[in-house]
């Protein structure tokens, strides 16, 4: 485990065990939903406070096909989806650091086709830091492949979730993933527009919002959350009963990758930061 911290921001990393970090805090609260422990982090990755979603966010079905074969994929993590593959290779790999000072960390991790996964070759790096303002990641694919793949990025941090939590940002219009309604592209409904700050719906919320055009702020019991991203598009998962909901910045849409394809040598970078205050 590795650990970033200055005067304000504290963050816990585990390379070894998908890029995940465990924890991070400001002035000694937790900004994050803290992961219990390393070792239930091996056994779940679901335990992260937030992990890498690379070279795709969402599910995706045992014979998806990006305009030629069927990629055969097997499920990622059966005890969360025993149908689908889910949120691509780099959060259940291990990650080598190429290098850590007190405020930056920079892993990496290389992938080869495997049987049932991604059935293309890339490298992915992930670069966080810390300064007296904000803590910041940077996750990055590069295609190693002899062709062109196609590919998406999406970071998935954890928040708890209180009563008196409230979420503001806007957007144009709401992405239905496939795996519930064949993919739609539809409005916004009134209980899920955020533009003026409201509670998260009692209801599961498994949703991509389009055209996010400001950041993200969190209202929490300790104060407010900033979440700046370089991407137009944002994943919320609430579930329901659950004292934990997900801002997920991505660079896709959850069971499509469009035109997101990526020549041999090209690279693609999803960047996020949290602010306090």
């Amino acid at each position: 485990m590795i650990e970033l911290s200055n005067h304000h921001y504290k963050s816990k990393i585990e390379p070894s065990a998908g890029c995940a970090v465990l924890a991070l805090q400001y002035n000694g609260v937790n900004i994050f939903r803290p992961c219990p422990s390393v070792e239930a982090l091996q056994l779940d990755p679901r335990e992260a406070a937030c992990f890498p979603c690379v070279p795709y966010f969402g599910r995706l079905p045992s014979g998806f096909s990006q305009g030629g074969p069927p990629w055969n994929l097997t499920p990622t993590l059966p005890a969360c989806d025993n149908e689908n593959a889910l949120h691509g290779e780099g959060w259940i790999m291990p990650w080598e650091t190429l290098s850590i000072t007190k405020d930056v960390l920079i892993c990496s991790a290389a992938y080869i086709p495997r049987p049932g996964g991604y059935p293309f070759s890339f490298e992915a790096t992930q670069s966080f830091s810390i300064s007296e303002k904000s803590f910041s990641i940077s996750l990055t694919i590069l295609n190693t492949a002899r062709e062109p793949i196609p590919v998406g990025l999406g970071l998935h941090p954890f928040f708890d979730r209180h009563e008196e939590t409230r979420v503001k940002f806007t957007a144009t219009e709401l992405w239905i993933p496939p795996n519930e309604d064949n993919g739609r592209q539809t409005p916004i409904p009134d209980e899920w527009d955020f533009s003026y700050g409201r509670a998260l719906p009692n209801e599961t919320l498994d949703h991509s919002f389009i055209g996010t055009t400001s950041d993200v702020v969190i209202s929490q019991r300790s104060g407010d959350i900033t979440l700046s991203s370089n991407t137009n598009l944002l994943h919320v998962y609430a579930p329901e009963n659950e004292p934990y909901f997900c801002l997920e910045p991505i660079t896709h849409r959850p069971g499509q990758f469009g035109d997101d394809y990526l020549s041999p040598g090209q690279s693609k970078t999803l960047t996020m930061a949290i602010t306090v205050g």
